[in-house]
């Protein structure tokens, strides 16, 4: 018999310790944990062997059984928690941490958007503290008008819907609840998915007071890169360092590998040491000259050291958006503001 079997040496078992997610958090306390394992070492996949020997075969799997029983679930790692709060604040060091001589917080609040999907539970403002269904994203900001770059999976949902504050109201908009706290939700739409990478361009009403200068992805090897965010919710935050949910952030990493996507070559795949959770899907990462590096998409953990060591990022050159952004332009140049279905209560 044949078998393939997940598994080649120290690669094979490194495999078995690692695990990447999804950076969105789709749910939490009693949800699925999203993770699926990934052979990822060097930054290439391990070899798949094939065993045509039944005792080998045997003598593998109770190894490789002997070694997940000792790994831990990756649940702590779909959403915000005191565990990747801490590995956050680790990387930030002593600091200074400045982009583009300002605050992480002062640089990446204005560009940086909470959104979720319209089909989320979130949006009928019914649900009891702790029990938050959905909690969505990020999004971040590429022009003054509301065109925003996001994770692909991020809206795979629906109709994206940026959360904002009370303050924030404006036409097309209508207020809510999340968690309890008031927040007033701007719908938007999709302008294009940029398949098959995990990148989608989204348009909404609500414009920011600041956003990235979209350049080509250049990354230098080694280089310092940020992210962060001002906005998200936390459960239970009477007592915030057992707090979960997804909260505001911010972590630094380097830059330790790039690379073409496979079947899109004008799209970059970056990879960093910045550590990532559930929740921090769309956020952008900035070098500290405030150049967009790229948006999250995923996150890689290790099972055994229970670490988050490293984060994915995309990008696609500057052309495309900026055709996309021009053509939604003149294609809806009279249109109206976005509207929530009627499902969803407006």
């Amino acid at each position: 018999m044949t078998i393939p079997l997940f598994f080649q040496g120290f690669d094979g078992i490194r495999c078995c310790l690692e695990s990447s997610f999804p950076v969105s958090n789709r749910s939490f306390r009693g949800g699925s944990d999203h993770a699926t394992l990934r052979c990822y070492f060097s930054n290439r996949d391990v070899r798949v062997p094939q065993l045509d020997s039944p005792s080998k075969v045997v003598l593998l799997m109770l190894l490789l059984a002997a070694l997940m029983a000792g790994c831990v679930s990756l649940q702590e790692y779909t959403f915000d928690n005191a565990r990747i709060r801490q590995q956050q604040e680790e990387s930030l060091g002593s600091g200074p941490n400045l982009v583009d001589g300002t605050s992480l917080t002062q640089f990446f609040g204005p560009r940086t958007a909470w959104i979720m999907s319209a089909d989320s539970g979130m949006l009928d403002g019914n649900h009891a503290p702790g029990s938050l269904i959905d909690v969505g994203g990020r999004a971040a900001a590429v022009s003054n008008d509301g065109y925003f770059l996001t994770a692909g999976h991020v809206v795979e949902g629906g109709m994206p819907v940026m959360v904002l504050s009370p303050f924030h109201a404006h036409p097309g908009a209508r207020p809510g609840t999340i968690d309890g706290q008031p927040v007033v939700l701007s719908p938007g739409r999709i302008v294009q998915h940029f398949a098959p990478a995990d990148l989608a361009l989204v348009k909404f009403e609500w414009g920011p007071s600041a956003h990235f200068s979209v350049t080509d992805p250049d990354p230098s090897w080694g280089a310092e890169v940020f992210t962060a965010a001002t906005s998200g919710v936390l459960i239970d935050d009477r007592n915030r360092r057992e707090a979960i949910g997804n909260g505001p952030f911010q972590a630094r990493g380097r830059i330790v590998h790039s690379r073409k996507h496979e079947n899109r070559p004008d799209v970059l795949q970056v990879t960093t040491t910045i550590p990532v959770r559930g929740g921090m899907s769309g956020a952008p990462v900035a070098d500290a000259d405030g150049k967009l590096i790229g948006i999250l998409t995923a996150g890689t953990m290790s099972r055994l050291r229970y670490r988050a060591i490293s984060s994915e990022l995309q990008q696609i050159d500057a052309k495309v958006v900026f055709d996309a952004i021009e053509n939604d332009r003149r294609s809806q140049p009279q249109a109206g503001h976005s509207q929530f279905p009627s499902a969803a209560g407006s």
